[in-house]
């Protein structure tokens, strides 16, 4: 079993993508170190936010953590990946997953300073039709990174980011990957898959590791923390596909249907996993 934590409702940024309330909440240590002697077999863990990094107890969590369990994933956007940061991080077994959507030469040097101290990067990349014309030079620049995970841009209602239909998506998936396996082993979101090919899809993978937001409380996944009411008790939560916006508040066309995000393809392998998990078929 994975574990997951958001450990704070703030962020150092603010992404027209991002779907959580950033009210500020946040986990405690003593919150963590007693959710993890309640439970038994914890695999690998994910800490995520808003931004990890920026929480006062980070390091003392990650220590924590890192005698706990087979190994970290830690989700930042990378701006706090100093020369002091990452000197404290290349002393655990963690992987840094960073989000990358534009050229940045500060975020690029704090990367690379990471995986030269032998940290672990992977990259999160929101695919857009806009990207995809600078997508050479973005992963050309990433070629030291072990993967890079291209990303679905969901609109959450507010009408900032542009989606596509499976079709668009398609076609963008096409023209990218090439791109991007030049430099990079490349995984992405499928976002749908053909109606007619549904059997044995897990379009919702819910209920198989336990996600603990920043109230403390057990949730799906980390997508529907703002959408429905957390369990108290310390176990895998279920969910109807049907009562996910991100299955079912965007209706599929040309013979698809959605899947959840969450559901990572392997270029290579055509499987889909977890991102936490993506590894696995490879150890």
């Amino acid at each position: 079993m994975d574990l997951a934590f958001n450990i704070i409702r703030k962020c150092n940024k603010s992404c027209e993508y991002c779907y959580l309330d950033m009210n500020g909440e946040s986990l405690s240590l003593d919150e963590i170190k007693k959710v993890v002697s309640e439970l038994e077999n914890v695999r690998k863990v994910t800490i995520t936010g808003g931004e990890p990094l920026i929480h006062p107890q980070i390091f003392d969590i990650i220590n924590f953590l890192n005698k706990k369990t087979d190994g970290i994933n830690l989700l930042t956007n990378g701006i706090e990946l100093t020369d002091e940061n990452t000197t404290k991080l290349e002393n655990y077994d963690i992987e840094l997953f960073i989000t990358y959507n534009t050229s940045n030469e500060i975020l690029l040097k704090n990367m690379k300073t990471a995986n030269k101290k032998g940290i672990p990067i992977n990259i999160h990349h929101v695919l857009t039709e806009d990207s995809l014309e600078h997508l050479e030079e973005i992963c050309s620049d990433l070629d030291f990174a072990k993967k890079i995970l291209f990303l679905y841009p969901t609109d959450m209602g507010d009408g900032k980011v542009k989606m596509y239909g499976p079709g668009k998506w398609n076609s963008i998936l096409d023209r990218a990957i090439p791109i991007s396996e030049k430099h990079i082993n490349t995984f992405y979101e499928p976002a749908f898959v053909k109606s007619d090919e549904l059997d044995g899809v897990e379009i919702c993978p819910s209920g198989k590791d336990i996600f603990i937001d920043s109230d403390g409380k057990s949730y799906p996944c980390c997508l529907l923390t703002d959408t429905m009411d957390g369990k108290s008790e310390l176990k895998p939560v279920h969910a109807n596909p049907k009562d996910c916006p991100f299955i079912s508040k965007y209706e599929a066309e040309d013979g698809y249907e959605r899947i959840c995000p969450l559901l990572i393809s392997d270029v290579s392998r055509k499987t889909l996993s977890f991102p936490s998990r993506l590894d696995d078929s490879y150890d």
